[in-house]
């Protein structure tokens, strides 16, 4: 099922608009394009990757816009799906997004098994164009249990990722019971 379906015009109008009306009302360091939440862009069968890179587009001009207004830079990032080829087959050509200079980061993969992903080969292709790539790690508890119950499996879950070359996001806030 399509959560919303990026080849209709008014979803891309939508978001550009969200988008602006952020960077209106908040001062912003940034946004991150979250595209594994709904991973469903399209409908089946009808993946079509431009439509998605000349968004991409339009939200790096729309970011730039408001950074010159601000007089800082906003970053744009991208939460990506665990391979390049996963991305693409959803209609995101990452790779043409780093060689435009449209991303200053990506973010690889949903960060619940990132240690059986192959996140090196974000990191090769990202590196390639001077972007950093983070792993994710989603330490939000599960059944009451915490995903990184110890420091150790803290510990070890970051070298994971450090060997990979890849640097640490965490996008949920740890309970305090689980600091």
């Amino acid at each position: 099922s399509v959560a919303f379906d990026y080849s209709r015009a008014e979803v891309r109008t939508y978001y550009l608009e969200t988008l602006r009306e952020a960077c209106r009302r908040y001062d912003l360091d940034g946004v991150e394009l979250d595209w594994l939440r709904y991973p469903d862009l399209f409908r089946e069968g009808e993946v079509d990757v431009a439509i998605m890179t000349d968004f991409v587009r339009e939200a790096r001009a729309v970011l730039d816009e408001a950074a010159k207004r601000r007089g800082h830079p906003l970053r744009l990032l991208a939460r990506v799906p665990v391979t390049p080829e996963q991305a693409l087959s959803i209609g995101l050509d990452v790779e043409a997004w780093l060689k435009a200079g449209w991303l200053d980061a990506v973010i690889a993969g949903p960060g619940t098994s990132f240690s059986a992903c192959p996140l090196e080969r974000w990191v090769d292709l990202a590196h390639r164009h001077g972007v950093p790539v983070y792993g994710s790690m989603e330490r939000q508890n599960r059944n009451n249990v915490p995903r990184y119950g110890s420091p150790e499996t803290l510990r070890a879950a970051i070298a994971t990722l450090w060997e990979k070359g890849c640097l640490l996001y965490t996008s949920d806030a740890a309970d305090e019971e689980d600091s």
